[in-house]
Protein backbone atom coordinates (compact mmCIF):
# COMPACT_ATOMS: atom_id res chain seq x y z
CA UNK A 1 0.00 0.00 0.00
CA UNK A 2 1.28 3.47 -0.82
CA UNK A 3 0.13 6.90 0.19
CA UNK A 4 -2.16 8.12 -2.63
CA UNK A 5 -0.30 11.42 -2.73
CA UNK A 6 3.24 10.02 -2.61
CA UNK A 7 3.56 10.36 -6.37
CA UNK A 8 3.36 14.13 -5.97
CA UNK A 9 6.55 14.34 -3.87
CA UNK A 10 9.81 14.87 -5.73
CA UNK A 11 13.44 15.34 -4.66
CA UNK A 12 15.47 16.96 -7.43
CA UNK A 13 19.29 16.92 -7.34
CA UNK A 14 19.87 20.00 -9.46
CA UNK A 15 23.35 19.40 -10.90
CA UNK A 16 23.28 15.62 -11.44
CA UNK A 17 19.72 15.62 -12.79
CA UNK A 18 18.55 12.79 -10.52
CA UNK A 19 14.87 13.04 -9.51
CA UNK A 20 13.53 10.67 -6.85
CA UNK A 21 10.18 9.88 -5.25
CA UNK A 22 10.55 9.21 -1.50
CA UNK A 23 8.49 6.74 0.47
CA UNK A 24 8.34 9.15 3.39
CA UNK A 25 9.27 12.79 3.92
CA UNK A 26 9.86 14.81 7.08
CA UNK A 27 10.44 18.51 6.44
CA UNK A 28 10.65 21.44 8.83
CA UNK A 29 11.53 25.11 8.51
CA UNK A 30 11.58 27.82 11.16
CA UNK A 31 12.52 31.48 11.17
CA UNK A 32 16.08 32.11 12.39
CA UNK A 33 16.84 28.37 12.27
CA UNK A 34 18.05 26.10 9.49
CA UNK A 35 15.50 24.12 7.51
CA UNK A 36 15.90 20.35 7.38
CA UNK A 37 14.49 17.50 5.33
CA UNK A 38 14.78 13.74 5.75
CA UNK A 39 13.57 11.34 3.08
CA UNK A 40 13.14 7.57 3.26
CA UNK A 41 13.87 5.93 -0.10
CA UNK A 42 14.23 2.43 -1.52
CA UNK A 43 17.75 1.20 -0.77
CA UNK A 44 18.73 1.27 -4.45
CA UNK A 45 17.64 4.89 -4.83
CA UNK A 46 19.54 6.01 -1.73
CA UNK A 47 22.63 4.15 -2.94
CA UNK A 48 22.36 5.98 -6.27
CA UNK A 49 22.46 9.30 -4.42
CA UNK A 50 25.55 8.22 -2.48
CA UNK A 51 27.33 7.13 -5.65
CA UNK A 52 26.46 9.87 -8.14
CA UNK A 53 25.57 13.03 -6.22
CA UNK A 54 28.45 15.22 -5.05
CA UNK A 55 28.52 16.68 -1.57
CA UNK A 56 27.09 20.22 -1.35
CA UNK A 57 25.09 19.80 -4.58
CA UNK A 58 21.87 21.87 -4.43
CA UNK A 59 18.61 19.97 -3.99
CA UNK A 60 14.98 21.05 -4.25
CA UNK A 61 11.94 19.37 -2.73
CA UNK A 62 8.48 19.77 -4.23
CA UNK A 63 4.94 18.56 -3.60
CA UNK A 64 2.43 18.46 -6.42
CA UNK A 65 4.84 20.51 -8.55
CA UNK A 66 5.18 23.27 -5.92
CA UNK A 67 8.72 23.92 -4.68
CA UNK A 68 8.95 23.80 -0.89
CA UNK A 69 12.55 24.71 -0.15
CA UNK A 70 16.16 24.55 -1.33
CA UNK A 71 18.77 22.35 0.29
CA UNK A 72 22.13 20.74 -0.36
CA UNK A 73 23.43 17.21 0.22
CA UNK A 74 25.89 17.18 3.15
CA UNK A 75 28.94 14.91 3.15
CA UNK A 76 27.32 12.39 5.48
CA UNK A 77 23.84 12.79 4.05
CA UNK A 78 23.18 9.18 2.95
CA UNK A 79 22.58 6.22 5.29
CA UNK A 80 21.94 2.75 3.85
CA UNK A 81 19.88 0.28 5.87
CA UNK A 82 19.05 -3.35 5.10
CA UNK A 83 15.85 -2.64 3.19
CA UNK A 84 15.81 1.12 2.67
CA UNK A 85 17.92 4.25 2.81
CA UNK A 86 17.76 7.63 4.51
CA UNK A 87 18.81 10.87 2.79
CA UNK A 88 19.27 13.95 4.99
CA UNK A 89 19.27 17.37 3.37
CA UNK A 90 20.64 20.59 4.88
CA UNK A 91 19.30 24.11 4.39
CA UNK A 92 21.06 25.95 1.54
CA UNK A 93 21.57 28.75 4.06
CA UNK A 94 23.94 26.48 5.99
CA UNK A 95 26.43 26.47 3.08
CA UNK A 96 27.61 29.83 4.43
CA UNK A 97 29.31 27.90 7.24
CA UNK A 98 31.85 26.75 4.66
CA UNK A 99 34.96 28.91 4.28
CA UNK A 100 36.51 31.70 6.36
CA UNK A 101 37.10 35.42 6.03
CA UNK A 102 39.16 38.09 7.77
CA UNK A 103 38.31 41.72 7.19
CA UNK A 104 37.92 44.96 9.13
CA UNK A 105 35.46 47.71 8.23
CA UNK A 106 35.54 51.04 9.99
CA UNK A 107 32.66 52.56 8.07
CA UNK A 108 30.76 50.28 5.69
CA UNK A 109 27.14 50.21 4.52
CA UNK A 110 24.86 47.27 5.15
CA UNK A 111 24.57 46.57 1.44
CA UNK A 112 28.34 46.59 0.90
CA UNK A 113 29.23 44.40 3.86
CA UNK A 114 26.57 41.80 2.98
CA UNK A 115 27.75 41.77 -0.64
CA UNK A 116 31.34 41.23 0.54
CA UNK A 117 30.32 38.34 2.82
CA UNK A 118 28.27 36.73 0.05
CA UNK A 119 31.24 36.87 -2.34
CA UNK A 120 33.50 35.12 0.20
CA UNK A 121 31.31 32.01 0.48
CA UNK A 122 32.67 28.57 -0.46
CA UNK A 123 29.84 27.31 -2.65
CA UNK A 124 31.17 25.66 -5.81
CA UNK A 125 27.79 24.15 -6.76
CA UNK A 126 25.85 27.39 -6.16
CA UNK A 127 23.41 26.26 -3.52
CA UNK A 128 22.98 30.03 -3.14
CA UNK A 129 23.14 31.97 -6.39
CA UNK A 130 22.37 35.62 -5.53
CA UNK A 131 21.65 38.06 -2.70
CA UNK A 132 18.67 40.43 -2.46
CA UNK A 133 17.25 42.84 0.10
CA UNK A 134 13.57 43.09 1.03
CA UNK A 135 13.99 46.87 1.10
CA UNK A 136 14.58 46.77 -2.67
CA UNK A 137 11.69 44.38 -3.31
CA UNK A 138 9.18 45.59 -0.75
CA UNK A 139 7.80 48.71 -2.43
CA UNK A 140 5.12 46.74 -4.29
CA UNK A 141 4.01 44.70 -1.26
CA UNK A 142 3.41 47.46 1.25
CA UNK A 143 0.32 47.72 3.43
CA UNK A 144 -2.29 48.81 0.86
CA UNK A 145 -1.23 46.21 -1.71
CA UNK A 146 -1.19 43.36 0.80
CA UNK A 147 -4.52 44.46 2.27
CA UNK A 148 -6.21 44.70 -1.13
CA UNK A 149 -4.88 41.42 -2.50
CA UNK A 150 -5.68 39.55 0.71
CA UNK A 151 -9.21 40.95 0.81
CA UNK A 152 -9.79 40.06 -2.85
CA UNK A 153 -8.52 36.54 -2.25
CA UNK A 154 -10.89 36.01 0.68
CA UNK A 155 -13.92 37.32 -1.22
CA UNK A 156 -13.04 35.32 -4.31
CA UNK A 157 -12.70 32.00 -2.48
CA UNK A 158 -16.02 30.18 -2.74
CA UNK A 159 -14.97 27.73 -0.02
CA UNK A 160 -14.63 30.47 2.58
CA UNK A 161 -17.75 31.65 4.39
CA UNK A 162 -16.93 34.66 6.56
CA UNK A 163 -19.66 36.13 8.79
CA UNK A 164 -19.51 39.58 7.22
CA UNK A 165 -17.55 42.17 5.31
CA UNK A 166 -16.14 43.65 8.53
CA UNK A 167 -14.43 40.34 9.29
CA UNK A 168 -12.86 40.32 5.85
CA UNK A 169 -11.65 43.89 6.19
CA UNK A 170 -10.39 43.32 9.72
CA UNK A 171 -8.24 40.33 8.80
CA UNK A 172 -7.04 41.95 5.57
CA UNK A 173 -6.13 45.21 7.32
CA UNK A 174 -4.19 43.33 9.98
CA UNK A 175 -2.33 41.42 7.27
CA UNK A 176 -1.46 44.70 5.56
CA UNK A 177 -0.35 46.21 8.84
CA UNK A 178 2.00 43.29 9.45
CA UNK A 179 3.66 43.78 6.06
CA UNK A 180 3.76 47.53 6.61
CA UNK A 181 5.46 47.24 10.01
CA UNK A 182 8.07 44.87 8.60
CA UNK A 183 8.73 47.10 5.60
CA UNK A 184 9.23 50.24 7.65
CA UNK A 185 11.60 48.38 9.97
CA UNK A 186 13.93 47.99 6.99
CA UNK A 187 13.73 50.59 4.21
CA UNK A 188 16.00 51.38 1.27
CA UNK A 189 17.71 54.12 3.29
CA UNK A 190 18.75 51.41 5.72
CA UNK A 191 20.85 49.73 3.01
CA UNK A 192 23.30 52.62 2.96
CA UNK A 193 23.67 53.21 6.69
CA UNK A 194 27.29 52.92 7.90
CA UNK A 195 28.60 50.67 10.65
CA UNK A 196 31.91 49.12 11.73
CA UNK A 197 32.85 45.43 11.79
CA UNK A 198 35.96 43.41 12.61
CA UNK A 199 35.93 39.85 11.26
CA UNK A 200 38.86 37.57 12.12
CA UNK A 201 38.93 34.05 10.64
CA UNK A 202 35.17 33.53 10.87
CA UNK A 203 32.77 31.77 8.52
CA UNK A 204 30.57 33.85 6.21
CA UNK A 205 27.58 32.70 8.28
CA UNK A 206 29.13 33.97 11.53
CA UNK A 207 29.99 37.28 9.89
CA UNK A 208 26.48 37.61 8.48
CA UNK A 209 25.02 36.83 11.90
CA UNK A 210 26.91 39.76 13.40
CA UNK A 211 25.59 42.04 10.68
CA UNK A 212 22.03 40.83 11.34
CA UNK A 213 22.38 41.54 15.05
CA UNK A 214 23.81 44.99 14.36
CA UNK A 215 21.04 46.10 12.01
CA UNK A 216 18.18 44.11 13.55
CA UNK A 217 17.44 42.14 10.36
CA UNK A 218 17.29 38.46 9.36
CA UNK A 219 18.62 36.36 6.49
CA UNK A 220 17.20 33.29 4.76
CA UNK A 221 17.45 31.43 1.46
CA UNK A 222 14.32 30.95 -0.64
CA UNK A 223 13.37 28.01 -2.85
CA UNK A 224 15.09 29.59 -5.86
CA UNK A 225 18.45 29.92 -4.10
CA UNK A 226 18.26 33.65 -3.32
CA UNK A 227 19.80 34.86 -0.06
CA UNK A 228 17.39 37.45 1.37
CA UNK A 229 18.23 40.16 3.91
CA UNK A 230 15.45 41.96 5.79
CA UNK A 231 12.20 40.79 7.39
CA UNK A 232 10.17 37.91 5.88
CA UNK A 233 6.84 39.60 6.72
CA UNK A 234 7.58 42.58 4.46
CA UNK A 235 7.32 40.48 1.30
CA UNK A 236 4.99 37.56 2.15
CA UNK A 237 4.95 34.99 -0.63
CA UNK A 238 1.60 33.62 0.50
CA UNK A 239 -1.43 35.37 1.97
CA UNK A 240 -3.60 32.40 2.88
CA UNK A 241 -7.22 32.45 4.01
CA UNK A 242 -8.59 29.56 6.04
CA UNK A 243 -12.18 28.72 6.93
CA UNK A 244 -13.12 25.84 9.27
CA UNK A 245 -15.71 24.76 6.70
CA UNK A 246 -13.53 25.37 3.64
CA UNK A 247 -12.04 22.76 1.34
CA UNK A 248 -9.04 24.75 0.10
CA UNK A 249 -6.95 24.06 3.19
CA UNK A 250 -8.57 21.43 5.39
CA UNK A 251 -8.21 22.46 9.03
CA UNK A 252 -7.58 19.61 11.49
CA UNK A 253 -6.68 21.56 14.63
CA UNK A 254 -6.56 25.21 15.69
CA UNK A 255 -4.50 25.73 18.83
CA UNK A 256 -3.88 29.49 18.89
CA UNK A 257 -4.36 31.86 21.80
CA UNK A 258 -4.46 35.64 21.46
CA UNK A 259 -2.21 36.36 24.43
CA UNK A 260 -0.83 39.88 25.00
CA UNK A 261 2.67 40.52 23.70
CA UNK A 262 5.49 39.46 25.99
CA UNK A 263 7.73 42.42 25.08
CA UNK A 264 6.09 45.85 24.96
CA UNK A 265 9.11 48.08 24.27
CA UNK A 266 12.69 47.76 23.03
CA UNK A 267 15.45 50.32 23.60
CA UNK A 268 18.79 50.26 21.75
CA UNK A 269 21.75 52.64 21.62
CA UNK A 270 24.13 53.37 18.79
CA UNK A 271 27.70 54.63 18.46
CA UNK A 272 29.04 58.16 18.56
CA UNK A 273 28.86 59.97 15.22
CA UNK A 274 32.30 61.58 15.33
CA UNK A 275 31.92 63.05 11.86
CA UNK A 276 28.65 64.67 12.82
CA UNK A 277 30.17 66.12 15.97
CA UNK A 278 33.44 67.22 14.38
CA UNK A 279 33.95 70.89 13.59
CA UNK A 280 31.28 72.16 15.95
CA UNK A 281 33.49 72.38 19.04
CA UNK A 282 36.70 71.02 20.50
CA UNK A 283 36.34 67.26 20.81
CA UNK A 284 39.17 67.06 23.34
CA UNK A 285 37.09 68.80 26.00
CA UNK A 286 34.04 66.61 25.37
CA UNK A 287 33.55 62.98 26.38
CA UNK A 288 32.14 62.02 23.00
CA UNK A 289 31.66 58.35 23.91
CA UNK A 290 28.84 59.47 26.20
CA UNK A 291 26.98 61.16 23.34
CA UNK A 292 25.11 58.70 21.20
CA UNK A 293 21.80 58.04 19.41
CA UNK A 294 19.07 56.02 21.12
CA UNK A 295 16.19 54.29 19.36
CA UNK A 296 12.97 53.02 20.89
CA UNK A 297 10.11 50.95 19.48
CA UNK A 298 6.91 49.97 21.25
CA UNK A 299 3.43 48.51 20.91
CA UNK A 300 0.93 51.34 21.56
CA UNK A 301 -1.78 50.70 24.12
CA UNK A 302 0.13 47.86 25.75
CA UNK A 303 1.54 48.17 29.27
CA UNK A 304 1.79 44.55 30.39
CA UNK A 305 4.84 43.48 28.41
CA UNK A 306 8.48 43.73 29.38
CA UNK A 307 10.81 46.57 28.42
CA UNK A 308 13.96 45.14 26.83
CA UNK A 309 17.10 47.27 26.72
CA UNK A 310 19.90 46.06 24.44
CA UNK A 311 22.93 46.72 26.64
CA UNK A 312 25.62 46.19 24.01
CA UNK A 313 25.87 49.36 21.89
CA UNK A 314 25.27 48.89 18.17
CA UNK A 315 27.89 50.20 15.78
CA UNK A 316 25.26 52.21 13.95
CA UNK A 317 25.99 55.93 13.99
CA UNK A 318 22.97 57.45 12.27
CA UNK A 319 20.04 58.26 14.52
CA UNK A 320 17.42 56.96 12.08
CA UNK A 321 19.32 53.69 11.66
CA UNK A 322 19.23 53.06 15.40
CA UNK A 323 15.47 53.69 15.40
CA UNK A 324 14.98 51.22 12.54
CA UNK A 325 17.08 48.65 14.42
CA UNK A 326 14.87 49.06 17.50
CA UNK A 327 11.79 48.20 15.41
CA UNK A 328 13.59 45.16 14.03
CA UNK A 329 14.50 43.94 17.52
CA UNK A 330 10.93 44.44 18.75
CA UNK A 331 9.52 42.44 15.84
CA UNK A 332 12.02 39.67 16.54
CA UNK A 333 10.98 39.49 20.21
CA UNK A 334 7.27 39.47 19.36
CA UNK A 335 7.64 36.76 16.74
CA UNK A 336 9.71 34.61 19.11
CA UNK A 337 6.74 34.57 21.48
CA UNK A 338 4.81 31.68 19.97
CA UNK A 339 1.03 32.02 19.87
CA UNK A 340 0.20 28.43 18.93
CA UNK A 341 -0.20 26.17 15.93
CA UNK A 342 -2.60 25.28 13.14
CA UNK A 343 -2.70 21.70 11.83
CA UNK A 344 -3.82 20.92 8.27
CA UNK A 345 -4.79 17.66 6.57
CA UNK A 346 -2.79 17.84 3.35
CA UNK A 347 -4.48 14.96 1.54
CA UNK A 348 -7.96 16.38 2.21
CA UNK A 349 -6.94 19.90 1.13
CA UNK A 350 -7.67 21.01 -2.41
CA UNK A 351 -5.04 23.77 -2.37
CA UNK A 352 -2.10 21.38 -1.97
CA UNK A 353 0.32 23.71 -3.73
CA UNK A 354 -0.54 26.55 -1.37
CA UNK A 355 0.03 24.32 1.65
CA UNK A 356 3.34 23.05 0.27
CA UNK A 357 4.60 26.59 -0.30
CA UNK A 358 3.88 27.90 3.20
CA UNK A 359 7.04 29.33 4.77
CA UNK A 360 8.07 31.63 7.65
CA UNK A 361 6.88 35.18 7.07
CA UNK A 362 3.72 34.17 5.21
CA UNK A 363 0.40 35.49 6.52
CA UNK A 364 -2.50 33.20 7.41
CA UNK A 365 -5.99 34.61 7.96
CA UNK A 366 -8.44 32.39 9.84
CA UNK A 367 -12.18 33.07 10.03
CA UNK A 368 -13.77 33.08 13.48
CA UNK A 369 -16.74 30.84 14.29
CA UNK A 370 -19.26 31.12 17.11
CA UNK A 371 -19.68 27.37 17.45
CA UNK A 372 -22.52 25.18 16.24
CA UNK A 373 -23.49 22.47 18.65
CA UNK A 374 -21.49 19.27 18.38
CA UNK A 375 -20.38 19.89 14.82
CA UNK A 376 -18.32 23.00 15.21
CA UNK A 377 -16.28 24.46 18.06
CA UNK A 378 -15.92 28.15 18.79
CA UNK A 379 -12.83 29.54 17.09
CA UNK A 380 -11.24 32.96 17.61
CA UNK A 381 -9.50 33.63 14.32
CA UNK A 382 -7.46 36.52 13.00
CA UNK A 383 -4.36 37.22 10.94
CA UNK A 384 -1.16 35.45 11.95
CA UNK A 385 2.43 35.25 10.76
CA UNK A 386 3.96 31.84 10.04
CA UNK A 387 6.92 31.06 12.32
CA UNK A 388 7.54 27.38 11.66
CA UNK A 389 6.26 24.72 9.26
CA UNK A 390 6.53 20.96 9.76
CA UNK A 391 5.39 18.58 7.00
CA UNK A 392 5.16 14.83 7.61
CA UNK A 393 4.22 12.51 4.75
CA UNK A 394 4.01 8.74 5.07
CA UNK A 395 1.86 5.82 3.80
CA UNK A 396 0.62 5.17 7.33
CA UNK A 397 -0.39 8.70 8.32
CA UNK A 398 -0.91 10.56 5.05
CA UNK A 399 0.16 14.21 5.00
CA UNK A 400 0.08 16.35 8.12
CA UNK A 401 1.24 19.98 8.08
CA UNK A 402 1.73 21.67 11.45
CA UNK A 403 2.10 25.44 11.13
CA UNK A 404 3.28 27.40 14.17
CA UNK A 405 2.14 31.01 14.06
CA UNK A 406 2.58 34.23 15.97
CA UNK A 407 0.58 37.42 16.20
CA UNK A 408 2.08 40.72 15.05
CA UNK A 409 0.65 44.07 16.18
CA UNK A 410 0.06 46.26 13.13
CA UNK A 411 0.68 49.61 14.81
CA UNK A 412 4.29 49.44 16.02
CA UNK A 413 5.57 52.95 16.81
CA UNK A 414 9.10 54.28 17.29
CA UNK A 415 11.24 57.33 17.91
CA UNK A 416 14.89 58.27 18.40
CA UNK A 417 16.99 60.99 20.00
CA UNK A 418 20.53 61.98 20.86
CA UNK A 419 21.44 61.21 24.45
CA UNK A 420 24.13 62.98 26.49
CA UNK A 421 25.01 60.60 29.32
CA UNK A 422 27.15 63.22 31.08
CA UNK A 423 24.04 65.11 32.19
CA UNK A 424 21.20 62.73 31.23
CA UNK A 425 19.85 65.14 28.61
CA UNK A 426 17.94 64.19 25.47
CA UNK A 427 18.06 66.14 22.20
CA UNK A 428 15.78 65.68 19.21
CA UNK A 429 18.75 65.38 16.84
CA UNK A 430 22.46 66.09 16.49
CA UNK A 431 21.88 69.66 15.35
CA UNK A 432 19.85 70.39 18.48
CA UNK A 433 22.65 68.97 20.61
CA UNK A 434 25.28 71.12 18.92
CA UNK A 435 23.09 74.20 19.27
CA UNK A 436 23.08 73.75 23.05
CA UNK A 437 26.79 72.96 23.33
Amino acid sequence: MTCPFAEGVRINFVKSGIILQPRELDYRCERRFYSFAQAKLPREAAALVGEQVQAFEPVTVSINGQLMDRFYLPKDGVTLNESDGIVNLDDAHKILEQGALTKSFDNVTLKDVVTYIFEQRSDTHHAINQVKFTADAGASTRSSQVTESFSDQIRGNQDVHYPGVNVVEGIANTAGGIADAAYFAFTQDHLYDPAGFDFSDVSPRTALGRVEDEFGVESWVDMDGTLWIGHPESTPINKVDVSPSGLGLRLSEFNVTNDPVDVQRVVVRGATDYRGLGGAFHLEILDTEKIYPVGEAWVPGSSDGRVVTIEEPLRLRKQKSVEEAAKGYLMRHIMTNQSGNIVFNGLASQAKGTLAALSPGDIVGVASTSGNGHCQKKLNGGAFVVRRVHHQLSPQNGWTATVEVGGMPSGIQSNSYIYDATNSQRYSNLEAFKAHN
